[in-house]
C-alpha cells in the first residue's frame, strides 16, 4: 500500500509522510477515526514507506523487495495484532499460519473493513472476538529478536478497543517499556474504548470521514454504471462509511428497511400471524444481522421522532425510508415513539447475551403492539 493509493486524507498522509522523513515517528502511534475511515490503509502506507528501502520524496518506491513483500503482507518485521475468536490457536504453529494467511486475505479484499466483516469471514459471527493474553505473550517474544529486513520491526495492531482487560494491560507495559527501532501503530474505529492507561501512551492522529466527494469518486472508478440518484442516496446513507458504500452499490446490504417496515404495520394492526412470522425470520439472522436490524431500527424510530419535533431528518437513511418516518410521525405520538425506543434499547442489550431470539423477539414485538394500543 501507498499513500498514493489512498482515497482523500491528504491532512493524515502529509503527517505521516512527515514523521517518516524527519525521522520524529513515535513509538506508539494511534490511527483512530470512524468506521469506513482510511485509517488501516494509511497504517499500511506508513508501514511501507518506513520499510522501504528507495524511499522517494513522498512516497514509497514500490518496486523494491520490501514494498513488494509489503504488497502482499509478507513483509517479515510486519507483525499482525488483531482480534480473533479462538485466542488459544496463537500457540499453535498450524493453526496461527492458517489464521494469519486468513487475515492477510480479509485485509487484501477489502482495507476498510470492521468487526463484524472479520467475524463474518472467520465464520465466528456468533463469537466474540477479542485481543487475548496469548497474543501478548507473543508480541513479547518477538520483541526480543531483531529486525530481519528492515530497520524497524512493526507491529500494527487492529482494533486494541477489543483487548481483554488483562491483555490490554499487559500491552501497556510493553508500550511503555518501547525496544529501540520498534514501533507500534494501532488503529482504532472505536477508541474511547481502549484502556485509558494504555491510550494516554500513544500519541494519537485522527482520520476524519471521507467526505461526499471522495465516496462518490471511488465508487465510480469501481461502477461507472451507477445512477448518479443512487449514487446521492448512498453517499446520503452512508455519511462517510466507505465500506458500507461499497457494499450498497454492490448490493451487498440487506435491505433493513421493506423488513422494518413490514415488522412495524404489523405490531401497529396487531396482525399476530405476522408478528409471529418476524420473529421466526428474525431467530435465523447472524447475530451481526440481528444487531443490525436493531441498531436500523432505532435509527428509524429516532428519524421519526426528529420529524414529529419539526427537525430535519438525519442523514443515514435512504429517501424512501425518510418518506417512510414523516408519515409515521402522523401517525403516533412522542409519547409512543419513545416507549418504542426503550424497548429497541433493552432488547438491544439483550443480544448480547445468550437469549433464545425467537421468543425474546416475539415479547418485544408484544410490548410494541401494547404501546400502539394506547393513546
Amino acid at each position: 500500500m501507498q499513500f498514493k493509493n489512498i482515497i482523500g486524507s491528504e491532512d493524515s498522509k502529509a503527517y505521516l509522510r512527515r514523521i517518516v522523513e524527519h525521522a520524529t515517528i513515535p513509538h506508539a502511534q494511534l490511527l483512530w477515526g470512524n468506521p469506513g475511515c482510511t485509517a488501516l490503509p494509511l497504517a499500511l502506507a506508513l508501514v511501507t514507506y518506513l520499510h522501504c528501502e528507495n524511499k522517494q520524496a513522498n512516497d514509497a518506491c514500490g518496486q523494491c523487495d520490501s514494498c513488494t513483500k509489503m504488497t502482499k503482507l509478507l513483509h517479515p518485521d510486519l507483525i499482525w495484532v488483531f482480534p480473533m475468536g479462538n485466542i488459544s490457536s496463537v500457540k499453535k504453529e498450524n493453526q496461527a499460519n492458517k489464521l494469519l494467511r486468513t487475515w492477510t486475505t480479509f485485509i487484501q479484499d477489502s482495507l476498510y473493513s470492521n468487526i463484524e466483516d472479520w467475524a463474518l469471514a472467520l465464520g465466528s459471527e456468533r463469537k466474540q472476538l477479542q485481543i487475548g493474553r496469548p497474543q501478548i505473550e507473543n508480541m513479547q517474544t518477538l520483541l526480543g529478536r531483531k529486525p530481519f529486513q528492515s530497520k524497524y520491526k512493526t507491529f500494527l495492531v487492529w482494533l486494541p478497543e477489543y483487548c481483554h482487560p488483562v491483555a490490554a494491560n499487559a500491552m501497556l507495559k510493553i508500550v511503555e517499556e518501547p525496544r529501540p527501532f520498534t514501533i507500534f501503530i494501532f488503529i482504532s474505529l472505536a477508541y474511547h474504548h481502549i484502556l485509558p492507561t494504555l491510550r494516554s501512551r500513544m500519541c494519537h492522529i485522527h482520520v476524519p470521514n471521507l467526505t461526499d466527494e471522495e465516496i462518490a469518486s471511488a465508487l465510480y472508478s469501481n461502477h461507472p454504471k451507477i445512477a448518479s440518484e443512487r449514487m446521492q442516496e448512498i453517499v446520503q446513507i452512508t455519511q462517510g462509511d466507505y465500506n458500507q458504500a461499497q457494499k450498497i452499490a454492490a448490493g451487498e446490504v440487506n435491505n433493513y428497511f421493506e423488513v422494518f417496515a413490514h415488522w412495524l404495520r404489523s405490531t401497529y394492526r396487531h396482525q399476530w400471524k405476522a408478528i409471529v412470522d418476524s420473529s421466526e425470520e428474525f431467530h435465523h439472522y447472524t447475530l451481526i444481522a440481528q444487531k443490525n436490524w436493531v441498531a436500523y431500527a432505532i435509527e428509524m424510530i429516532s428519524t421519526t421522532l426528529h420529524a414529529s419535533t419539526g427537525n430535519q431528518p438525519k442523514r443515514g437513511l435512504s429517501l424512501e425510508a425518510v418518506k417512510f418516518c414523516n408519515r409515521l410521525s402522523k401517525t403516533v405520538t412522542l409519547s409512543q415513539l419513545e416507549a418504542i425506543v426503550e424497548q429497541f434499547l433493552v432488547f438491544q442489550n439483550i443480544l448480547t447475551r445468550n437469549t433464545y431470539m425467537r421468543l425474546a423477539f416475539l415479547s418485544m414485538s408484544l410490548r410494541v403492539a401494547s404501546i400502539f394500543r394506547k393513546v
